[in-house]
């Protein structure tokens, strides 16, 4: 009988512990004020241990875990729900995370429509300078919020994406620092929206005085952080 008993009551806690998973959600909007028509990309939200830096700068390869769901023509005020269902990295789900405290931030990748002449159809979120999508300009993100995660109890966690990245200004020019842009044909024609490239030229000293000599050139194609790529 008391076997019985204990057997009862392993499965009565194991139907808790089931039930408070099933409840463990985060629910991530954005208000109109901030955006005030829909939205297609995906939502990411970013896990950590510590509050500084916030949690989306704190990405890397195997860092902090994150989990993401696509948003499809998402309503301001309207929720997308992250729980123990949705895939992260480095962890799968959510429900791998050991229990503790942990700050938590969400970030909306925001995509835009795009009709290539190749016939395509693509959604991207259009930063050809190559940042990551945490610090992207057009991005929406939220305040950081602190909780405590106990497999226990369940919890819902609202995140409001109440920022949005700002632009980032170009590099200004000096005296020995110029900088161009070239409207790219090709490319603009291919994502039919104007694509320009850039360029920096560093030129010798006394260029300016000395008008008619002609210096050797050194051309070098790479990305070194600056923005290589400006569309209007």
């Amino acid at each position: 009988m008391k076997c019985v008993s204990a057997v009862v009551i392993l499965l009565l806690q194991v139907l808790v512990c089931s039930a408070a998973q099933s409840g463990v959600r985060f629910e991530v909007s954005f208000d109109k004020t901030i955006h005030p028509e829909p939205i297609t990309g995906r939502v990411i939200l970013i896990v950590a241990r510590t509050e500084l830096p916030e949690p989306r700068l704190q990405l890397a390869p195997n860092g902090v875990p994150i989990f993401g769901v696509d948003a499809e023509n998402l309503q301001p005020g309207q929720a997308v729900v992250i729980d123990q269902t949705t895939f992260g990295h480095p962890v799968d789900s959510r429900a791998q995370l050991p229990a503790g405290d942990y700050y938590v931030q969400a970030v909306m990748n925001v995509y835009e429509k795009f009709q290539r002449s190749d016939g395509r159809t693509v959604w991207l979120h259009w930063d050809a300078a190559g940042r990551f999508f945490n610090s992207s300009p057009g991005n929406l993100y939220s305040d950081v919020r602190k909780f405590r995660l106990d497999p226990a109890f369940g919890y819902k966690i609202d995140l409001r994406l109440n920022h949005v990245i700002p632009p980032v200004e170009p590099p200004k020019e000096t005296k020995w620092v110029k900088r161009v842009r070239l409207q790219s044909e090709s490319l603009s024609r291919f994502w039919g929206r104007p694509v320009r490239l850039g360029a920096t030229v560093i030129l010798p000293k006394d260029y300016d005085k000395h008008p008619d000599i002609r210096y050797p050139v050194v051309y070098a194609q790479g990305f070194i952080g600056e923005p290589a790529f400006y569309f209007n």
